[in-house]
């Protein structure tokens, strides 16, 4: 989503949750952008991969989730390097480079 007002002040760099979809997302944070208007919203869509805690079955989402329960302080996910895939990062990093040189944001 664009600003709806120029120029862009800001943007916000939006990640689903795991076996979420990011339409979802657009409608719930309409309001968010409201009060925004000059900010560009970017809702990424993670990509299908194969979850170990669903025995390989392909769920979307960043990285390979280990357990089905909320990450916290203990649990199996919580230093598990794989919850974030390399590629992951690499296009986080691509759309930020993209907000600064196309639509010069800060």
């Amino acid at each position: 989503f664009g600003p709806q007002q120029a120029p862009c002040e800001g943007a916000v760099v939006w990640l689903h949750g795991f076996g979420d979809e990011p339409e979802g997302w657009a409608s719930n944070l309409r309001g968010a952008r409201a009060k925004h208007p000059q900010w560009k919203w970017v809702h990424l869509k993670g990509r299908l991969l194969s979850q170990t805690c669903y025995k390989g079955q392909k769920v979307s989402g960043w990285g390979d989730y280990l357990d089905q329960g909320c990450t916290h302080i203990g649990s199996a996910d919580y230093d598990n390097q794989d919850i974030v895939l390399d590629s992951t990062l690499t296009e986080i990093h691509r759309v930020i480079e993209e907000l600064e040189e196309k639509d010069g944001v800060p």
